[in-house]
């Protein structure tokens, strides 16, 4: 490990230690990171394709936020809609937040759960069972498996 003199004022000098070059995080170990356990996926209703993808811990933090901000008897009808704002990306190609209806909307946010508020059950039914299968199939690629010694 490689050591630094750093000074901190014109008296005192402090040393710092450096990570060695084995440690030291690159782009694209950070990527890799970021990455690790994404899975996307296209899911067909009818004629329409639906892109869908996993979440990352900072917007399942803000749904759950989103959750919980409603009143009680409003919760679990809508966990499901914003859940599935956050999963859905695309709709044959086209952002679900374009194909929204105009209306006053505070963000791109509401305009995907205007969509997804306007779909038929059956169809909000299937792209939640397909989210509920891709958190499962995020899960079971990064578990841990004991090695025997």
């Amino acid at each position: 490990m490689s050591k630094t003199s750093v000074s901190l004022d014109s008296k005192k000098e402090e040393e710092v230690s450096e990570a060695p070059p084995s440690r030291k995080m690159t782009i694209k170990n950070l990527k890799d990171l970021i990455f690790l356990g994404r899975i996307e996926r296209d899911v067909a209703c009818g004629e329409c394709s639906f892109s869908m993808k996993s979440i990352t811990a900072e917007d399942q933090r803000n749904m759950i936020a989103k959750v919980i901000k409603l009143p009680d008897d409003l919760r679990l009808l809508n966990a499901k809609i914003i859940s599935l704002a956050f999963s859905v990306d695309r709709v044959n190609g086209v952002p679900l937040e374009d194909i929204a209806e105009e209306g006053d909307f505070e963000d791109d946010f509401d305009k995907k759960i205007s969509v997804i508020k306007n779909l038929q059950i059956s169809v909000v039914n299937k792209l939640f069972k397909n989210y509920e299968e891709i958190i499962e199939e995020s899960n079971s690629q990064i578990e841990i498996t004991e090695v025997k010694k």
